[in-house]
């Protein structure tokens, strides 16, 4: 697997995104943009301390056919998950 990996930033702007006006925030913001980032400071916002955390957005579905990843389901996302954690523990 060569698919590319990288810490993606958490803008601290799109917090605002999670603001609610019947809960204490909203796991989902009603945009169609930066829904990975969005949900990563949704559950940042439960990490107590110095912990170290990541979310993991990982795709399953093509919606169309591509070079080497038919329509449908897909797992090329957890595949990567596991070569990257596997290189680490070896």
């Amino acid at each position: 697997m060569n698919d590319p990996l990288w810490q993606m930033p958490l803008v601290a702007r799109y917090q605002e995104k999670l603001k609610s006006d019947i809960a204490d925030m909203s796991n989902a913001s009603e945009s169609p943009w930066g829904g990975s980032i969005t949900a990563a400071l949704f559950l940042q916002n439960f990490i107590k301390g110095d912990v170290a955390w990541a979310h993991v957005d990982v795709p399953a579905w093509n919606f169309k056919t591509q070079p080497a990843r038919p329509a449908g389901a897909d797992v090329f996302g957890v595949r990567a998950m596991f070569e990257y954690i596997r290189t680490m523990v070896e």
